[in-house]
């Protein structure tokens, strides 16, 4: 199986690296990816490919400077996924991809599509079933064809129910008056969004549903803002009884409210900033 490491930030941004099956990263010669920078060990970690798992894994080999995963120290052999980012001396970004060999790209392409069937069959048989239910076999009465205006039209009904009204005590109240009253009762309430600025130029707008709104960099998330300073799960933003909450997800390179590093879930003001990375943020309703 053969994989890709992407470098994009510090000295190696833009190289890539591709290897089968396993390759160590550090900065000695023997390493299959070499990494010349300060603190890095001779043999800083291990990516390998395990066949029973049917996927890659990452292991820390060195205790002093921590291999991080999405910007979370790894203690243990972690598995890897299409585009997680892999920091290394807490300046080399690397983003992981698998590579599908060309037997298994063919064998992708020679799958057969197999269309949905339409079993007419089984439509006879529920057919079948309903006729000879005892249900079916009870005396029903007829269905009404018609409601109960008798041929009147709404107009007619809500002019009758008026009249109606008009000989009732003063405490009536007309159909339409109570139509219009319980549609005044329906609470209005504005849809909350979030827009983003790169470099403050507009990136897009996202409308927040009720309930959890994560941003990153994974295709997954409810907001899917592709920049490399974000995480692939970077941040929540929690929309409840009108408000809206943010909390960090253990970013690589924070979420900040307004100049405030979110520590801990924290209240959105509506004119206050947020920043995910090196993206701009704002709440507009």
């Amino acid at each position: 199986m053969k994989a890709r490491l992407f470098c994009t930030t510090g000295i190696l941004a833009g190289r890539k690296y591709e290897f089968t099956q396993q390759a160590t990263i550090g900065s000695g010669g023997a390493c299959a990816i070499v990494i010349d920078a300060p603190g890095l060990a001779r043999v800083q970690a291990r990516i390998f490919y395990e066949q029973s798992a049917g996927c890659f894994f990452l292991e820390d080999a060195d205790a002093q400077i921590s291999t991080r995963v999405d910007g979370v120290p790894i203690k243990r052999k972690v598995k890897l996924g299409a585009l997680h980012v892999i920091t290394f001396a807490r300046q080399f970004d690397f983003v992981f991809q698998t590579i599908a060999t060309p037997a298994q790209k063919e064998r992708a392409a020679a799958r057969p599509v197999v269309p949905a069937e339409v079993h007419e069959s089984t439509l006879a048989e529920e057919k079948r079933i309903w006729a000879a239910s005892p249900i079916r076999k009870k005396n029903l009465p007829p269905r009404a064809r018609t409601s109960q205006r008798n041929g009147k039209t709404l107009i007619e009904d809500l002019l009758k129910a008026q009249n109606t009204a008009k000989s009732q005590p003063a405490a009536a109240v007309t159909l339409i008056e109570s139509l219009s009253v319980r549609e005044e009762a329906q609470p209005s309430r504005a849809s909350l969004q979030l827009e983003a600025l790169r470099s403050g130029k507009p990136l897009g707008t996202f409308v927040l549903k009720d309930g959890e709104n994560v941003v990153g960099r994974s295709p997954e998330c409810e907001i899917f803002i592709d920049d490399p300073s974000i995480s692939r799960r970077h941040a929540s933003l929690i929309v409840a009884a009108n408000q809206v909450r943010v909390r960090d997800l253990g970013s690589r390179n924070h979420t900040y409210l307004d100049k405030a590093t979110v520590v801990s879930e924290m209240e959105i003001p509506l004119e206050s900033k947020l920043r995910f990375g090196m993206i701009e943020a704002r709440l507009v309703s």
